[in-house]
C-alpha cells in the first residue's frame, strides 16, 4: 500500500519499503509514478532536477505520459 504525503511545494510517495525516490508536483502524479519502474522515475527526476536549476525540480502527470510513449 502506498501513501502520498504532502510536502512543502509538492508530494512525495511512501510504501512498505520507505520513500520512493522523486518529489512529485501533484497527488496523482505520485500515485501514477508509484505503478512505474524507478529507473524510469530518476531519469524524469534528473532531468526535472536540471531543468529546475540542480533541484527541487517535480514531477508533473505530463512528464509520466510522455515517459510511457
Amino acid at each position: 500500500m502506498i501513501k502520498i504525503h504532502q510536502v512543502e511545494n509538492g508530494f512525495v510517495v511512501v510504501d512498505r519499503d520507505g520513500r520512493l525516490p522523486c518529489f512529485y508536483a501533484t497527488e496523482q502524479a505520485g500515485r501514477k509514478a508509484a505503478q512505474m519502474p524507478s529507473e524510469t522515475l530518476q531519469a524524469i527526476q534528473n532531468r526535472k532536477n536540471e531543468e529546475a536549476g540542480g533541484t527541487g525540480g517535480g514531477i508533473t502527470d505530463a512528464d509520466l505520459a510522455e515517459a510511457e510513449e
